[in-house]
C-alpha cells in the first residue's frame, strides 16, 4: 500500500484530481495536503474544507491526526474501522491511516475519493486482500443484517458475507450501517444491534418525523420489516443527486468538527455557540439567518427529546458551489434515561451553563444564533407542543408497544426541562 495517494472531488462533472495526500505513519503521525496547480485554475474548484484554503503551499495535519478534516469525514469512522480491522485481524494485521482511507469503496460519503495516481480514484487492496478475493455477490437487506450480526458476535464470516465488510466499510458513526438501493434511490440502512433494549430503526424514525414536524429539515426515512428477523431503517441520502442523463454524483460534505477545524481529540468542550460562529464565517449569507434559526431549532429539539448524542460528527455541511449549507439533521434518536430526577446534559454546550439539556440554558444563548429572546421563546414552544403529542407519531410509525415505558421515561423527564 502507498504511503501517499491523490484525492478526486466530485463537483457535480465526474471526479477530478484536488491534490496530493502523503501520511507519514512515523512517530505520532502527519499528514500533508497540496492541491494540484491544473485544480486550482479550473473554474470553479472546491476547498476541502474551511482549514485547507485554496492556495499552493502544502497544509499540514496536526500530529496524531494523519486523517484531518474532510479527509477524516470521507474516511471510515467507528463502524466502518470496525469491520475492516475484523478482516484485518484475521490475516494478523494492523491496519494503518492509508489502508482505512484506500481500502474503503466509492459509497463513501461526500464527494470524495481516492486513487494511488492520476488515471483515476481507485480502491487499493494490500497484498493479503485483493478484490479478486472478496467473493460473494451484492447482498440484500437480509444477508446484510445476517452479516452485521455476525460481525457483532464476532463471529467469522463466510466468504459470501465478507463483501458486506468492504461495501459498508466507508460510512461514518458507529451503528451497523451500509448502503443500498431501494426503490431507484440511494439509502443508508440502520440496522440497529440484535439484543438492543428497543428498536431503535422505527425509534429514530419516528424522531425524525418529529424533528420533521418541529421544521427541521430530515432526509427521507422509512423502515423496511426483514421477514422473521427485525426492523431496518433507510435513511434517503442528501450527499447523492441524479443528473438529467441518469449520471450518479455527489455532493461535498463535511462535518461540524472540520468546519471547527478541530482534531478528534479536540471536539470535547465543543459547544452550539462555536458551531453558530464558524457558520457565520464559513457559510452562504443569503441562507445564513435561516440556518442559524434552524440550528438553533435543533438544538432545542435534541433537548425535548434527549438526544444526547450531538455530537460535532453528527452535524454537517454541504457544499453549495460557493459556500458551506447547513445539511439536513440525522442520527436523530432519544437516548435512554439514567438518572430519572436530573436534568441530562448533551455533548454540546447549550448555553452559559454549558451542556445542561434546560431550555432556559438554551434560551440565555439565544443571541449568538441571531435571535431576539422572543423569537426564540416561540421556537421553544413551538417545539416543546410538537414533540409534546409524540406517543401519536411514534404509534402511526409502527414503534412496538413495550418500548413505550422506558420511552415514557425519556420524554416526561425532557419536557420538565
Amino acid at each position: 500500500m502507498p504511503e501517499r495517494c491523490y484525492a478526486y472531488i466530485d463537483l457535480g462533472s465526474g471526479f477530478v484530481p484536488a491534490g496530493l495526500l502523503t501520511i507519514h505513519e512515523e512517530r505520532e503521525g502527519f499528514a500533508e495536503f497540496v492541491y494540484g496547480r491544473a485544480y486550482l485554475q479550473s473554474e470553479a474548484p472546491a476547498p476541502l474544507d474551511p482549514s485547507r484554503p485554496l492556495i499552493t503551499a502544502p497544509h499540514l495535519s496536526p500530529l496524531g491526526s494523519p486523517l484531518f478534516g474532510a479527509i477524516r469525514d470521507a474516511a471510515p469512522d467507528a463502524w466502518g474501522r470496525h469491520l475492516l480491522d475484523t478482516l484485518a485481524q484475521a490475516h494478523g494485521v494492523r491496519l494503518r491511516a492509508i489502508d482505512y482511507l484506500m481500502m474503503a469503496s466509492q459509497n463513501r460519503i461526500g464527494a470524495l475519493s481516492f486513487g494511488p495516481d492520476l488515471s483515476g480514484p481507485q480502491r487499493m487492496f494490500p497484498d493479503w486482500m485483493r478484490e479478486e478475493r472478496v467473493d460473494g455477490e451484492e447482498l440484500d437487506l437480509a444477508e446484510m443484517l445476517q452479516a452485521a450480526d455476525q460481525v457483532e458476535r464476532h463471529e467469522e464470516l463466510d466468504a459470501h458475507h465478507r463483501r458486506f465488510l468492504v461495501r459498508g466499510s466507508s460510512l461514518g458513526g458507529a451503528t451497523p450501517k451500509a448502503p443500498t438501493l431501494w426503490e431507484g434511490k440511494h439509502y443508508i440502512a440502520k440496522f440497529g444491534r440484535e439484543k438492543e433494549a428497543w428498536n431503535t430503526p422505527r425509534i429514530e424514525m419516528a424522531t425524525m418525523t418529529l424533528a420533521n414536524a418541529c421544521g427541521i429539515r430530515t432526509p427521507l426515512v422509512t423502515t423496511v420489516t426483514i421477514p422473521g428477523k427485525r426492523d431496518v431503517l433507510l435513511v434517503e441520502r442528501f450527499d447523492r443527486w441524479i443528473a438529467p442523463d441518469g449520471t450518479l454524483h455527489r455532493k461535498h460534505f463535511i462535518s461540524a468538527a472540520t468546519l471547527l477545524g478541530m482534531a478528534d481529540d479536540t471536539t470535547i468542550g465543543a459547544t452550539y455557540r462555536d458551531i453558530a460562529e464558524a457558520m457565520r464565517i464559513h457559510c452562504s449569507a443569503n441562507h445564513l439567518q435561516a440556518e442559524l434559526r434552524e440550528l438553533f431549532c435543533r438544538m432545542v429539539f435534541n433537548i425535548a427529546c434527549h438526544n444526547t448524542d450531538d455530537h460535532l460528527r453528527n452535524h454537517g455541511f454541504l457544499w453549495d458551489g460557493k459556500a458551506w449549507r447547513l445539511a439536513p439533521a440525522y442520527d436523530v434518536v432519544p437516548q435512554p434515561v439514567f438518572e430519572l430526577h436530573q436534568p441530562g446534559s448533551l455533548s454540546l454546550g447549550v448555553g452559559p451553563q454549558g451542556p445542561l439539556a434546560t431550555y432556559e440554558n438554551a434560551l440565555a444563548g439565544c443571541q449568538y444564533f441571531g435571535l431576539e429572546h422572543s423569537q426564540a421563546v416561540e421556537i421553544v414552544e413551538r417545539v416543546r407542543g410538537t414533540v409534546s403529542h409524540w406517543e401519536s407519531t411514534f404509534k402511526e410509525v409502527g414503534v412496538p408497544h413495550q418500548d413505550f415505558t422506558e420511552l415514557r421515561q425519556v420524554f416526561k423527564l425532557a419536557q420538565s426541562y
